[in-house]
């Protein structure tokens, strides 16, 4: 409705991809993202968006080339610094993703900095080092004692451990905390290991969402 009233209404695109995103719809999803970014190429949240897009749909050379782009407009921009080393991670550039998100915790802020903790734990957790994902989980799970802490950033890490009762009972956690970023794990690639757990279909028919084809 608000693209038949205005169909350069870049808000509007961008959150309509993020809509066929979870639809398992990518390639339209990409297709309103890149509309966004022509329509306003400067916005830092657009040009990330187009980014993730890439990342969700496995695409991490553009992913990539996409988020760096989005730093070279503001390099302290918290979101494209937490998924350009998730990204990294993926391509097996671990030094890359170390690196990176060493700066995101450095940059990030409260539900964002658990973000990067979260990835910066998975990336210990899937490069052998266990005790330093540990850590990760030790420190978030202290953390959430005295301030909000998305469960996810918990979850992903156990699911980088391939601890997968610990990480769906985070992420059973994170639905009652109704936590933003559950609904990303339909699209998340880290937590690929554990989609043929019936637990992940299942906790996606709760939310209304389904498997990506």
């Amino acid at each position: 409705r608000a693209l038949t009233l205005d169909a350069n209404n870049t808000t509007a695109h961008q959150w309509y991809g993020d809509y066929l995103a979870l639809m398992g719809r990518q390639n339209e999803a990409i297709a309103e993202k890149k509309l966004a970014v022509e329509l306003e190429p400067l916005s830092l949240i657009v040009n990330f968006e187009l980014g993730l897009g890439f990342y969700f749909n496995r695409d991490y050379d553009h992913a990539i080339e996409q988020l760096r782009k989005t730093l070279e407009l503001e390099p302290n921009f918290p979101p494209a610094n937490n998924f350009l080393p998730a990204a990294y991670e993926q391509k097996r550039m671990y030094a890359e993703s170390l690196a990176s998100f060493t700066k995101a915790n450095s940059l990030s802020i409260g539900s964002e900095w658990t973000l990067s903790k979260g990835g910066l734990g998975h990336l210990y957790a899937v490069t052998g080092k266990k005790t330093q994902a540990q850590n990760v989980i030790e420190e978030l799970k202290q953390l959430s004692n005295r301030e909000y802490v998305p469960a996810t950033s918990i979850a992903i890490v156990y699911a980088g451990l391939d601890e997968k009762d610990a990480a769906f009972a985070w992420l059973e956690e994170a639905y009652k905390q109704h936590a933003f970023q559950l609904q990303w794990i339909s699209l998340e690639p880290r937590f690929d290991n554990l989609r043929s757990d019936p637990r992940f279909a299942e906790l996606l028919k709760r939310m209304g969402l389904s498997q990506p084809r």
